[in-house]
């Protein structure tokens, strides 16, 4: 029992109760899924959301997504280079 007195639900049942009731769903499109067929273009591609389009014009500088592709690597220096140990002859 759960603390409001219901039964507790798993998370595996719950997981497959999910997966039972999206399958037929899935394959009455197709396997696609209607959002995901809306939001992309002609060619099958996905349009980029306006976030991302701001992203892309300023990456380094853009108010909500912050740039931590180095964030506490040294200040910025080069990410050391490690020698490769690998026997390839097996």
């Amino acid at each position: 029992m759960g603390t409001t007195g219901r039964p507790a639900v798993s998370r595996r049942s719950w997981l497959g109760s999910a997966i039972a009731v999206g399958a037929p769903a899935a394959a009455a499109t197709g396997g696609t899924g209607a959002a995901a067929a809306a939001g992309s273009s002609a060619a099958g591609r996905p349009q980029p959301t306006p976030l991302r389009r701001e992203f892309a014009a300023q990456p380094y500088t853009h108010p909500q997504i912050p740039y931590v592709r180095r964030a506490g690597q040294r200040g910025g220096a080069d990410f050391p280079r490690r020698p490769v140990v690998a026997d390839v002859r097996a």
